[in-house]
């Protein structure tokens, strides 16, 4: 379009020159005004925005168009202003024309096609006779594409090509050509896209379109597995004007090509010799990996590692160090066996870009050995923690190596912080190096991973627990040995150790059946004998089948319950009135086949017979308990559910009476002990007071009458009440027991009972003991 327009402003300056010195007129001077004030700015703008879009177009065969630059977006929005005045002001002019054909395409680079399209349909339509007709055509079939107006745009496309071959305008040719390709190579019509490519390089002069072409049918034939033909049009790219990169890529696919035809040592030729030229500095990475891959398949496993090495520490961030990584993995779990190693890589491997061939098998293998790590881990802490349910003295001593290793580190890591800040802050007066030499040990410290110590943790669940979650992880780990790893003999390890060492339950015959799997291929007695002892044993699991496939025996039926004819059996008896055998079986159903669904209903059938033919409430509530405990969300848990709760209450009631009653005759019981010890207390201390006081008797007779007994006061001192007595005054309380009388002291004492204590009384006083 440059062209065009070039030669149209020299034509039209000329016009004007010769047309204004001859005549004047308004057509004329509306041309150059319009010309000047609107179309020259116009048509630079756009020129500019075109270019720095296709700059955005690395690849001419790409099927999505290139994004607009942020640089050349508002031009667009400009060229759409001013194209849109020449429209509205200028529609005389002879810019029309120009001023649609910019529009149009504006509108495309826009990705606004339907616009585009309205006005590439006007410029046909309104300027037949324009010189941008045949052009538009093009654009009217790259707009059909991008509407998926497939059949429009490929019958459109095609008489662009026939005419413009016709009309022998090659350029043109070669961008309908272009266009027909991509679009093939969308519909995956590969073949038919090599052949275009081929007519394209037989017309094209342009030495650079046909480099690109020619990559493009190599890479085209390498999808329909025609590497010889790729081979070869990968070489040809070099007989053209390549850039740099196309160059360099196609060289790298000949060399991958040639190599997978068997000829590595040519391949890795072309390959050392790529990398020993510095001006392929930028793909390094890319010839590093296809190196150690070269070494790979000569099985030179070292040359190999060293090579993606390279990529793997050098190139942390690229494409290639995702690949390389990956086959490191490989090279350590296929050939060497190591699976830590391999675990490391194939993880590492997460953390880079990867090609579309490489993503897949990257995630894949992440997830295996991200479980492998796992199981792993998980197996070496259960046989650590079994170790110190067995011997209570390697915890402490674990406990004390921990604290040991964990001080010393710290105080590693101290001097190293230590060592780090005199040397980015040397003491004055001292020597500095500047030199090169030992540079690594300035930087040791920077470089040293600590070690992350973990503590020793005490198991806080018992050995037997222990061991079932280790039978699952060690079981769990031959899975992804047999199945992932396609490992058999280490799955045998961990398979065959658990039926040695370890006491099997629900996993035991998943168990059996991998070790007959394995013995299948090298010992067929031994799987025949695991296989028949499922069959045998394991009727009820899901794996009994699988057992039966291999031995073509009859399959199992797995969902008919083997409780259905149970119940019936003791369905009959209760009708015939022999409720204990009738009863015997319904209570088989529940303990043979918990899960069955006659479980709930045998105990329900268990719990009728106990209540109401047997009349043993009680025995029928335990039952109707495990029912509702065992089989909550069934009709038959819910219909007695009440009737439970009800019982219980009742129950609870009757018990709380009971405990009541048995309370108060405890306390009856204990208050009449207390008061017969009370009596026997009160007697003996009264004997005792008596005897203490030593009163002599009167030698006169006492008078029977009197109910009071005097005694002359004695000549001693009237000892004083112990100290433990409590003194209070106070009236005589009645019901007290006349003692005795001193004589010649009106004071008389008493003694009674009065709450658990004995009182003493005289007139005046009161004491208790």
């Amino acid at each position: 379009m440059k062209m065009k327009n070039t030669s149209k402003k020299i034509l039209f300056l000329l016009f004007f020159v010769i047309s204004f010195s001859t005549f004047q007129g308004c057509g004329v001077w509306n041309d150059f005004t319009t010309y000047f004030n609107l179309y020259y700015n116009t048509s630079s703008l756009f020129n500019e925005a075109e270019s720095a879009i296709q700059k955005e177009q690395k690849d001419i065969f790409a099927l999505t168009e290139p994004n607009v630059p942020s640089s050349a977006s508002g031009s667009l929005n400009k060229v759409i202003e001013k194209c849109s005045k020449i429209l509205q002001f200028n529609s005389e002019s002879a810019f029309v024309d120009d001023a649609l054909f910019m529009l149009g395409k504006s509108f495309y680079y826009q990705k606004n096609y339907l616009k585009a399209l309205r006005k590439f349909q006007e410029l046909i339509a309104k300027q037949s006779e324009s010189e941008y007709v045949p052009e538009t055509e093009l654009w009217i079939a790259k707009t059909y594409f991008q509407l998926k107006n497939f059949s429009a745009a490929d019958k459109l496309l095609l008489q662009v090509i026939e005419k413009s071959t016709a009309d022998k305008e090659d350029e043109l040719f070669v961008k309908a050509t272009i266009v027909k390709i991509k679009f093939e190579i969308g519909a995956e019509k590969y073949s038919d896209a090599v052949k275009s490519l081929k007519s394209l390089v037989n017309v094209s002069s342009d030495g650079e379109i046909n480099a690109q072409a020619k990559y493009q049918e190599g890479e085209l034939l390498v999808r329909l597995d025609d590497k010889e033909e790729a081979a070869k049009a990968f070489a040809e790219v070099s007989n053209y004007s390549p850039t740099f990169e196309t160059e360099l890529n196609a060289k790298v696919n000949y060399g991958k090509i040639i190599r997978s035809l068997g000829k590595e040592d040519e391949a890795l030729e072309l390959f050392l010799n790529l990398l020993s030229k510095e001006k392929n500095s930028t793909s390094f990475d890319l010839l590093n990996f296809e190196t150690g891959y070269t070494y790979l398949l000569k099985k030179k496993y070292e040359d190999a590692l060293t090579y993606f090495g390279i990529v793997d520490t050098g190139f942390t961030n690229s494409t290639a160090a995702g690949q390389a990584r990956f086959e490191m993995g490989y090279i350590y779990e296929k050939i060497y066996s190591n699976f830590d190693s391999a675990s490391i890589f194939y993880l590492k491997a997460q953390s880079a870009p990867s090609t579309e061939e490489y993503a897949p098998l990257i995630k894949n293998k992440a997830s295996v050995f991200s479980k492998y790590d796992r199981l792993n881990g998980e197996q070496a802490e259960n046989i650590q923690k079994l170790k110190y349910v067995t011997d209570s003295t390697l915890f402490a001593k674990d406990s004390l190596e921990f604290v040991i290793a964990d001080s010393l580190a710290k105080i590693a890591l101290l001097e190293d912080q230590t060592q780090n800040v005199q040397q980015q802050n040397p003491q004055q007066g001292r020597t500095r190096n500047f030199g090169s030499t030992k540079n690594s040990e300035s930087t040791s410290s920077d470089t040293k991973k600590s070690v992350q110590l973990k503590a020793p943790v005490r198991p806080n669940i018992s050995g037997d627990s222990i061991k079932v979650l280790l039978v699952k992880t060690k079981f769990d780990l031959g899975n992804l040995f047999y199945t992932e790893l396609d490992c058999p003999d280490s799955a045998f390890f961990y398979y065959n150790d658990l039926v040695e060492h370890y006491e099997l339950q629900s996993q035991k015959p998943q168990v059996l059946y991998a070790l007959a799997n394995y013995y299948l291929a090298r010992d067929t007695i031994k799987a025949d004998s695991l296989l028949n002892y499922i069959y045998a044993n394991y009727q009820h699991e899901s794996i009994v089948n699988a057992a039966a496939e291999i031995l073509k025996k009859p399959k199992i039926d797995l969902k008919y319950d083997l409780a259905k004819d149970l119940y019936r059996e003791a369905e009959v008896l209760m009708q015939k009135d022999e409720i204990k055998s009738s009863l015997q079986k319904f209570l088989t159903i529940y303990e043979k086949y918990p899960v069955s669904e006659y479980a709930a209903k045998s105990l329900l059938a268990s719990g009728y017979l106990l209540e109401e033919k047997l009349k043993l409430p009680d025995s029928a509530a335990v039952v109707y308990d495990s029912l509702v405990t065992k089989y909550p969300t069934t009709a038959f848990a819910q219909k007695v559910s009440p009737k439970l709760q009800t019982y219980k209450k009742e129950k609870e009631r009757i018990r709380v009476a009971l405990e009541d009653s048995l309370k108060k005759i405890a306390v009856e019981e204990i208050k009449k002990k207390t008061e017969d010890s009370l009596k026997v207390e009160m007697e003996k201390i009264k004997k005792k007071s008596e005897d203490s006081l030593k009163l002599e008797l009167p030698k006169n007779p006492v008078n029977a009458a009197d109910s009071l007994k005097t005694i002359e006061t004695p000549k001693k001192e009237t000892p004083a009440a112990p100290d433990s007595l409590r003194k209070e005054e106070g009236a005589i309380p009645p019901q007290a027991n006349l003692l005795f009388q001193l004589k010649g002291n009106k004071e008389k004492f008493f003694l009674r009972e009065d709450r658990r204590q004995f009182l003493f009384f005289r007139t005046s006083s009161t004491f208790s003991i």
